[in-house]
């Protein structure tokens, strides 16, 4: 910026700020391959394990010292998302910041809870005819407790 000619030290002039970028309801992200997602989902873990342990062994197991703050499992696993986004490019069109990554990292982890299938385990039933094959299946619904409801190969033959 330069200062016009006719104005001295102590003079007022008007100057033209140009306004920032905004972006207002953006939906432009980054796309992340899958293998960088599971990677970053495998280290969120192991990472989050690590704090585990390592909340233990400072609260349970060493004297906390005068004036030291308790070890806080909630504050030191978000801490990791601040190390992932050292791992990326800094002069990107959109930023990778830990909020984005912490996204990525809930949207797999809801993605493999939903494709996990029902447990289902094939046993074997003797009746008067013989040995039926009988299967349980846990039918999720709202609560904890789930009913059983057992089929055998004779529901699913068809009647001539």
């Amino acid at each position: 910026m330069k200062i016009p000619k006719k104005k001295s030290a102590g003079d007022k002039f008007t100057i033209v700020v140009p306004l920032p970028e905004v972006r207002i309801n953006s939906k432009a992200e980054n796309k992340i391959s899958k293998e960088c997602i599971e990677a970053l989902d495998k280290y969120s873990a192991m990472y989050d394990d690590w704090c585990q342990v390592e909340g233990k062994h400072k609260n349970g197991l060493l004297p906390i010292p005068k004036g030291a703050e308790k070890y806080k499992l909630g504050v030191e696993r978000l801490k990791k998302y601040d190390k992932m986004v050292t791992a990326f490019p800094k002069r990107l069109h959109v930023p990778v910041d830990a909020i984005f990554l912490r996204l990525v990292v809930r949207r797999r982890r809801q993605n493999q809870s939903k494709r996990r299938t029902f447990d289902v385990e094939p046993t074997t039933s003797k009746a008067k005819k013989g040995s039926e094959t009988t299967m349980e299946v846990r039918i999720p619904q709202t609560g904890r407790k789930f009913p059983v409801v057992q089929y055998n190969k004779l529901d699913f033959e068809v009647s001539t």
